[in-house]
């Protein structure tokens, strides 16, 4: 047991360069933004956000702080809260004031995703423990122009502390072992007709295109559907292999088989290369919001700073 925790004490004070959480600030800052305008594009706010007496769906029982202290979910408060995390979700994608930017903008979301929780999903806590975490690291230290401001110029590739990344890699281990523990319904299983993936794709709530359109090409692909429902639970359940192949990453091959195959096998690769299937095809063919967005931009710190730094040429 000491081995263990020193070898973690070890893992998380390491530093790298903060290129991957440079990047992942970009994503979530921009994801966050592209949210809130489609909120206001399809006049989502006002029935979405605001009480039953100023327009809402339903009545808004607010016990969220901020909200309380602005005066409750009237137009004018809900709209300036809007406002105000776009406003501080584009400055945290430019990386600007990034950990003032961050702070405004999960406290911004907080109190957004608190009036009406129904009406949001599991993306909507990945949007928060995104920024939380964002708040606590040094994602601003490098591709921003709090960096250009500081050294003159956008990219700074100092060693900075990189138990942040960790964290976020493992809450996305987490979120995808929770979903698929929570798939029990015999249509996810070969002896319930594997079925899952194509009742989802019909069900009207979520379909992006003509029902009727669908539900043809659906049927046609049926076997399709039931090989990709199994593929995406295993997937799903057996996503902590990456975390433990991360585990494995750290230091040099060997000694140790599992170690050794580690360094030849990418299993990160074969992850996110099916994760970008399944998400692309969720987001093309239903309607769930931000959820594959902000999902798949936890895949960018999947790569280290160096593997970043080679792809997008930085130099400094």
């Amino acid at each position: 047991m000491r081995a263990l925790w020193a070898a973690w004490a070890r893992h998380l004070a390491r530093t790298e360069a903060p290129t991957s959480l440079a990047l992942f600030r970009v994503a979530v800052g921009l994801v966050l933004l592209w949210t809130l305008l489609e909120m206001l594009r399809v006049d989502a706010v006002g029935p979405v956000w605001t009480s039953l007496e100023h327009g809402g769906v339903k009545p808004l029982v607010v016990k969220q702080w901020l909200v309380v202290a602005l005066g409750g979910p009237t137009p004018a408060v809900v709209h300036g809260l809007v406002g105000a995390t776009a406003a501080a979700a584009a400055c945290l994608a430019a990386g600007l004031f990034t950990r003032l930017s961050a702070l405004v903008a999960l406290q911004g979301a907080i109190a957004l995703f608190s009036l009406h929780p129904f009406a949001g999903g599991g993306h909507d806590r990945l949007f928060t423990n995104a920024l939380f975490l964002l708040l606590l690291s040094p994602a601003g230290s490098t591709l921003s122009l709090d960096a250009k401001r500081r050294t003159g110029s956008f990219v700074d590739r100092s060693p900075r502390p990189a138990w942040t990344r960790t964290l976020l890699i493992f809450q996305l281990c987490v979120v995808y072992l929770v979903t698929g523990v929570q798939k029990l319904g015999s249509e996810w299983f070969p002896w319930g007709g594997a079925s899952a993936v194509y009742y989802a794709l019909l069900t009207p709530s979520w379909a992006r295109w003509d029902l009727d359109t669908l539900a043809v090409a659906a049927a046609r692909l049926y076997p399709l559907t039931q090989i990709g429902t199994v593929m995406a639970w295993l997937w799903e359940v057996s996503f902590p292999a990456v975390g433990l192949w991360f585990a494995l990453r750290v230091g040099p091959s060997g000694p140790g088989r599992l170690r050794a195959w580690a360094h030849k096998v990418d299993v990160r690769a074969i992850y996110a290369g099916f994760g970008l299937m399944m998400h692309g095809a969720l987001f093309a063919l239903m309607e769930l919001g931000p959820f594959s967005l902000i999902t798949t931009s936890f895949y960018l710190l999947l790569w280290g700073p160096e593997a970043w730094a080679r792809a997008l040429r930085l130099r400094a």
